[in-house]
Protein backbone atom coordinates (compact mmCIF):
# COMPACT_ATOMS: atom_id res chain seq x y z
CA UNK A 1 0.00 0.00 0.00
CA UNK A 2 2.99 2.24 -0.37
CA UNK A 3 2.31 6.26 -1.54
CA UNK A 4 2.16 7.71 -5.00
CA UNK A 5 6.11 8.28 -6.33
CA UNK A 6 6.61 11.95 -4.96
CA UNK A 7 7.44 14.96 -6.79
CA UNK A 8 10.98 16.03 -7.31
CA UNK A 9 11.91 19.40 -5.40
CA UNK A 10 14.11 20.32 -2.62
CA UNK A 11 13.23 19.55 1.02
CA UNK A 12 12.21 22.57 3.52
CA UNK A 13 12.35 22.76 7.27
CA UNK A 14 9.91 23.49 9.61
CA UNK A 15 9.26 23.81 13.26
CA UNK A 16 6.93 21.17 14.86
CA UNK A 17 6.34 20.42 18.10
CA UNK A 18 9.44 22.72 19.27
CA UNK A 19 12.13 20.98 16.87
CA UNK A 20 13.17 21.51 13.35
CA UNK A 21 11.98 18.52 11.19
CA UNK A 22 12.67 17.78 7.59
CA UNK A 23 9.05 17.13 5.66
CA UNK A 24 8.71 15.43 2.13
CA UNK A 25 7.17 17.47 -0.53
CA UNK A 26 3.59 17.65 -1.33
CA UNK A 27 1.85 16.07 -3.83
CA UNK A 28 -2.16 15.47 -4.62
CA UNK A 29 -3.12 12.17 -6.46
CA UNK A 30 -6.64 13.05 -7.83
CA UNK A 31 -7.65 9.47 -8.34
CA UNK A 32 -6.05 5.90 -7.48
CA UNK A 33 -6.62 2.13 -8.84
CA UNK A 34 -6.33 1.52 -4.93
CA UNK A 35 -4.51 2.09 -1.82
CA UNK A 36 -0.91 2.76 -2.58
CA UNK A 37 -1.06 1.89 -6.09
CA UNK A 38 -2.22 4.66 -8.13
CA UNK A 39 -2.65 4.68 -11.70
CA UNK A 40 -1.85 7.73 -14.02
CA UNK A 41 -3.01 10.73 -12.61
CA UNK A 42 -2.55 14.24 -12.52
CA UNK A 43 -0.53 16.18 -10.29
CA UNK A 44 -0.47 19.27 -8.25
CA UNK A 45 2.08 20.46 -6.97
CA UNK A 46 1.07 23.24 -4.19
CA UNK A 47 3.48 25.93 -3.39
CA UNK A 48 2.25 28.40 -1.34
CA UNK A 49 4.80 30.20 1.28
CA UNK A 50 3.23 30.38 3.82
CA UNK A 51 2.30 26.39 4.36
CA UNK A 52 3.45 24.89 7.69
CA UNK A 53 3.10 21.58 6.84
CA UNK A 54 3.25 19.27 3.99
CA UNK A 55 0.88 17.06 3.18
CA UNK A 56 0.14 14.04 0.39
CA UNK A 57 -3.45 13.29 -0.41
CA UNK A 58 -4.70 10.94 -2.28
CA UNK A 59 -8.63 9.22 -2.63
CA UNK A 60 -9.13 5.75 -3.13
CA UNK A 61 -11.35 3.47 -4.83
CA UNK A 62 -14.10 3.62 -2.04
CA UNK A 63 -13.59 7.43 -1.76
CA UNK A 64 -12.58 7.30 1.60
CA UNK A 65 -9.97 10.30 1.62
CA UNK A 66 -6.06 9.62 3.76
CA UNK A 67 -3.89 12.03 4.61
CA UNK A 68 -0.89 11.68 5.91
CA UNK A 69 1.15 15.35 7.51
CA UNK A 70 3.39 16.47 10.34
CA UNK A 71 2.00 16.09 13.22
CA UNK A 72 1.33 20.11 15.02
CA UNK A 73 1.04 21.10 19.19
CA UNK A 74 -2.70 21.12 18.65
CA UNK A 75 -2.23 17.15 18.09
CA UNK A 76 -1.49 16.35 21.05
CA UNK A 77 -4.25 15.07 22.84
CA UNK A 78 -5.78 13.47 20.10
CA UNK A 79 -2.17 11.56 19.45
CA UNK A 80 -2.15 10.47 22.95
CA UNK A 81 -5.88 9.05 22.17
CA UNK A 82 -4.93 7.61 19.22
CA UNK A 83 -2.03 5.35 20.30
CA UNK A 84 -3.58 4.35 23.64
CA UNK A 85 -6.79 3.13 21.68
CA UNK A 86 -4.28 1.32 19.06
CA UNK A 87 -2.12 0.12 21.76
CA UNK A 88 -4.85 -0.99 24.01
CA UNK A 89 -5.49 -3.92 22.22
CA UNK A 90 -2.51 -5.46 23.87
CA UNK A 91 -4.07 -4.41 27.77
CA UNK A 92 -5.73 -8.04 28.42
CA UNK A 93 -2.30 -9.58 26.97
CA UNK A 94 0.00 -7.89 29.42
CA UNK A 95 0.01 -7.73 33.53
CA UNK A 96 -1.90 -4.75 35.09
CA UNK A 97 1.60 -3.37 36.37
CA UNK A 98 3.51 -4.33 33.03
CA UNK A 99 0.41 -2.32 31.04
CA UNK A 100 0.24 0.54 33.14
CA UNK A 101 3.92 0.42 32.32
CA UNK A 102 3.82 0.98 28.53
CA UNK A 103 0.73 3.53 28.79
CA UNK A 104 3.11 5.85 30.45
CA UNK A 105 5.48 4.86 28.19
CA UNK A 106 3.56 6.12 25.56
CA UNK A 107 2.55 9.15 26.67
CA UNK A 108 5.96 10.04 27.99
CA UNK A 109 7.20 9.73 24.37
CA UNK A 110 4.24 12.10 23.06
CA UNK A 111 5.41 14.60 25.26
CA UNK A 112 9.43 14.80 25.21
CA UNK A 113 10.43 11.83 22.84
CA UNK A 114 13.45 13.24 20.71
CA UNK A 115 11.99 12.73 17.19
CA UNK A 116 13.06 13.99 13.95
CA UNK A 117 9.51 13.86 12.79
CA UNK A 118 6.12 13.05 13.66
CA UNK A 119 3.32 11.79 11.22
CA UNK A 120 -0.30 11.74 11.49
CA UNK A 121 -2.59 10.32 9.37
CA UNK A 122 -6.45 12.03 8.75
CA UNK A 123 -9.12 9.32 7.24
CA UNK A 124 -11.95 11.72 6.49
CA UNK A 125 -10.93 14.34 8.17
CA UNK A 126 -10.07 12.25 11.66
CA UNK A 127 -6.77 11.39 13.10
CA UNK A 128 -6.62 7.92 13.24
CA UNK A 129 -3.01 6.63 13.16
CA UNK A 130 0.50 8.05 14.07
CA UNK A 131 4.31 7.35 13.82
CA UNK A 132 7.31 8.57 15.75
CA UNK A 133 10.48 8.90 13.80
CA UNK A 134 13.63 8.73 15.18
CA UNK A 135 17.73 9.72 13.82
CA UNK A 136 19.07 6.55 15.91
CA UNK A 137 18.67 4.15 18.39
CA UNK A 138 20.21 6.78 20.48
CA UNK A 139 17.72 8.84 20.45
CA UNK A 140 15.23 6.64 19.69
CA UNK A 141 15.64 4.16 23.15
CA UNK A 142 18.57 6.19 25.12
CA UNK A 143 20.57 3.14 23.60
CA UNK A 144 23.86 4.39 21.28
CA UNK A 145 25.23 0.90 22.55
CA UNK A 146 22.45 -0.70 19.94
CA UNK A 147 24.28 1.15 16.97
CA UNK A 148 21.72 1.86 14.94
CA UNK A 149 22.92 5.20 13.22
CA UNK A 150 19.95 5.25 10.61
CA UNK A 151 16.05 6.35 10.93
CA UNK A 152 13.92 4.45 13.52
CA UNK A 153 10.55 4.20 13.37
CA UNK A 154 8.16 3.84 16.89
CA UNK A 155 5.02 4.21 18.32
CA UNK A 156 3.17 3.44 14.75
CA UNK A 157 -0.30 3.02 16.22
CA UNK A 158 -3.91 3.01 14.12
CA UNK A 159 -7.55 3.44 15.75
CA UNK A 160 -9.19 0.31 15.90
CA UNK A 161 -11.83 1.70 14.16
CA UNK A 162 -9.72 3.05 11.06
CA UNK A 163 -8.15 -0.50 10.37
CA UNK A 164 -8.11 -1.72 7.00
CA UNK A 165 -7.86 1.19 4.99
CA UNK A 166 -4.31 0.91 4.60
CA UNK A 167 -3.01 3.66 7.12
CA UNK A 168 -0.49 2.08 8.69
CA UNK A 169 1.37 1.05 5.23
CA UNK A 170 0.89 5.10 4.08
CA UNK A 171 2.32 5.97 8.15
CA UNK A 172 5.55 3.64 6.90
CA UNK A 173 5.63 4.61 3.68
CA UNK A 174 5.63 8.35 4.64
CA UNK A 175 8.67 7.76 7.21
CA UNK A 176 10.57 5.53 4.77
CA UNK A 177 10.60 8.60 1.99
CA UNK A 178 11.31 10.80 4.83
CA UNK A 179 14.23 8.48 5.79
CA UNK A 180 15.53 7.92 1.83
CA UNK A 181 14.91 12.29 1.42
CA UNK A 182 17.66 12.20 4.37
CA UNK A 183 20.37 9.91 2.52
CA UNK A 184 19.79 7.40 4.66
CA UNK A 185 20.16 3.55 3.04
CA UNK A 186 18.26 1.86 6.03
CA UNK A 187 14.72 2.27 8.58
CA UNK A 188 14.73 -0.09 11.18
CA UNK A 189 12.27 -0.99 13.53
CA UNK A 190 11.68 -3.16 16.80
CA UNK A 191 8.53 -5.19 17.52
CA UNK A 192 8.03 -8.55 19.72
CA UNK A 193 5.70 -11.65 19.32
CA UNK A 194 2.82 -10.19 20.85
CA UNK A 195 2.08 -8.10 17.47
CA UNK A 196 2.07 -10.59 15.04
CA UNK A 197 -0.22 -9.13 12.80
CA UNK A 198 2.17 -5.59 12.82
CA UNK A 199 5.13 -8.36 12.08
CA UNK A 200 3.36 -9.18 8.81
CA UNK A 201 2.80 -6.57 7.89
CA UNK A 202 6.36 -5.71 7.70
CA UNK A 203 7.44 -8.51 6.37
CA UNK A 204 5.21 -8.12 3.32
CA UNK A 205 6.64 -4.81 2.85
CA UNK A 206 10.15 -6.09 2.48
CA UNK A 207 11.34 -5.80 6.53
CA UNK A 208 13.93 -8.41 7.14
CA UNK A 209 15.05 -9.61 10.84
CA UNK A 210 18.43 -7.62 12.20
CA UNK A 211 19.03 -10.22 14.50
CA UNK A 212 22.23 -8.21 15.42
CA UNK A 213 20.09 -5.02 15.90
CA UNK A 214 17.82 -7.09 18.98
CA UNK A 215 17.68 -7.11 22.90
CA UNK A 216 15.69 -8.05 25.89
CA UNK A 217 13.30 -5.92 27.53
CA UNK A 218 13.07 -8.00 31.23
CA UNK A 219 11.85 -11.58 29.98
CA UNK A 220 10.35 -10.45 26.48
CA UNK A 221 12.96 -10.36 23.18
CA UNK A 222 13.07 -7.48 21.28
CA UNK A 223 12.86 -7.97 17.36
CA UNK A 224 14.55 -5.81 14.99
CA UNK A 225 13.75 -5.42 11.20
CA UNK A 226 15.17 -3.46 8.91
CA UNK A 227 14.07 -2.27 5.36
CA UNK A 228 16.55 -1.37 2.43
CA UNK A 229 15.38 1.47 1.36
CA UNK A 230 17.03 0.90 -2.50
CA UNK A 231 14.83 -2.33 -2.48
CA UNK A 232 11.32 -0.83 -1.01
CA UNK A 233 9.06 -1.98 -3.83
CA UNK A 234 6.50 -0.18 -2.42
CA UNK A 235 8.47 3.52 -3.08
CA UNK A 236 8.99 3.05 -6.48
Amino acid sequence: MGEAQAAEGKAEQTEQIGRTVQIVQTVQIVETEKIGQPVQAEKTEKTKQTEKTKQTEYRANTRRHLLIREAVPEDRQVLQDVLIDAYGQYEQTLSEARWMEYKDSIIQAIDAAPTSARLVAELDGEVVGSVFLFESSEKAYGNPGLGILSPIIRLLGVSRKARGAGVATELIAASARIARDSGASTLHLHTSDMMDSAVRLYERLGFERAYDKEFMSGEVLVKSYRLQLANASFLQ
